[in-house]
């Protein structure tokens, strides 16, 4: 679930259950779809609940994370993605 501040400042994010794959050689394996912000977010005064952020995957794929979207999401910041877990535990 994304806050409020992740809301107006991640530039990217997970969408899916990330989840991290280690094979036995060695190599590892991202889950998660990442998608980055294209724009700004859009919040209307009439539904302060509501906002829209228009986001890319990949080189033509396109979307938007809404109110209604958002539980499928993760920022890249956020504690609870294993990708950031995973990055955090490498390179501490």
């Amino acid at each position: 679930m994304l806050s409020a501040e992740e809301i107006l400042n991640s530039q990217t994010f997970h969408y899916g259950t990330c989840t991290v794959l280690v094979n036995p050689n060695g190599a590892v394996h991202f889950l998660s779809e990442e998608w980055k912000r294209r724009g700004s977010t859009k919040l209307w005064k009439t539904r302060p609940k509501d906002f829209s952020i228009s986001v890319l995957h990949g080189r033509s794929g396109y979307g938007e994370i809404t109110n209604w979207t958002e539980p499928f999401y993760q920022a890249d910041t956020s504690d609870e993605c294993a990708v950031v877990q995973y990055h955090a535990q490498k390179h501490s």
